[in-house]
């Protein structure tokens, strides 16, 4: 509610958008903060995800899975830690996934098996690896102490993960506040449309919409709660955020 009333107080307009859209900061309720928190799975899950579409991604997570013996369709493994059963079953790979171990011991071909291609698979072992041999990793102390600024930079030496998968998770899994991915296309686009700028004027480049100039002063209006905007910025520019909610 703070960042809410920050928001509307920053743009008033935007009380349209939630009054039309109740549910834009779901990802931020009290029961979606009290989520365990699988870094691992997460930044797993955007590498399969990555450059396919939402059902393309859901098979091949699924079977994925199935190589270490998970199936999603099957009730809740009994050696799953204590949590709400109804959660498990909506956001299984918080609870039902395999350890970077089990990951990195699985063989390329294997990997290739459930869908994956030759460069997923090598990025999957590249994660596994890196945080193997990065014990800071293998608890959640690193990611809820460390800032934005030192996580893109940890997660940034991984084969296959950019600065917008980390910004990504830093919103959605992390659920930090302050996070403004002002390359994200979706982004530039609801920015653009809510100063009512056409596309290409004055942009280059990777920005499609405004400059990065523009886009830069975009996010800093709406800081600390730039996450928020970035919310609201993809409902405005009518990018679903569905596939990126874990």
């Amino acid at each position: 509610e703070q960042g809410k009333s920050f928001l509307l107080k920053t743009a008033p307009k935007l009380q349209t958008l939630f009054t039309n859209h109740p549910d834009i900061f779901k990802i931020y309720t009290p029961e979606a903060l009290s989520k365990p928190l699988n870094p691992f799975a997460s930044l797993a899950s955007g590498i399969i995800s990555q450059q396919v579409s939402g059902a393309a991604a859901r098979s091949i997570k699924k079977k994925f899975l199935l190589l270490y013996g998970i199936d999603l369709d099957a009730k809740a493994s009994p050696e799953a830690p204590a949590a709400d059963k109804t959660d498990i079953k909506e956001h299984p790979s918080r609870y039902l996934f395999p350890t970077p171990t089990q990951v990195l011991a699985t063989p390329l071909d294997r990997l290739r098996s459930a869908g994956l291609s030759a460069r997923k698979a090598e990025y999957l072992h590249s994660l596994s690896t890196h945080f193997l041999s990065s014990p800071h990793l293998l608890s959640t102390t690193f990611f809820l102490t460390a800032s934005n600024a030192e996580i893109i930079k940890e997660l940034t030496q991984v084969r296959g993960i950019g600065e917008w998968s980390v910004e990504m998770f830093l919103l959605f899994e992390l659920r930090r506040f302050d996070v403004f991915s002002m390359g994200d296309l979706g982004v530039q686009r609801g920015c653009a449309a809510w100063e009512g700028v056409k596309k290409g004027s004055g942009a280059k480049g990777k920005w499609k919409f405004m400059t990065e100039k523009e886009m830069r002063e975009c996010g800093e209006r709406f800081q600390p709660w730039a996450s928020l905007w970035c919310l609201c910025a993809w409902r405005i520019g009518d990018t679903g955020v569905g596939s990126l909610e874990g």
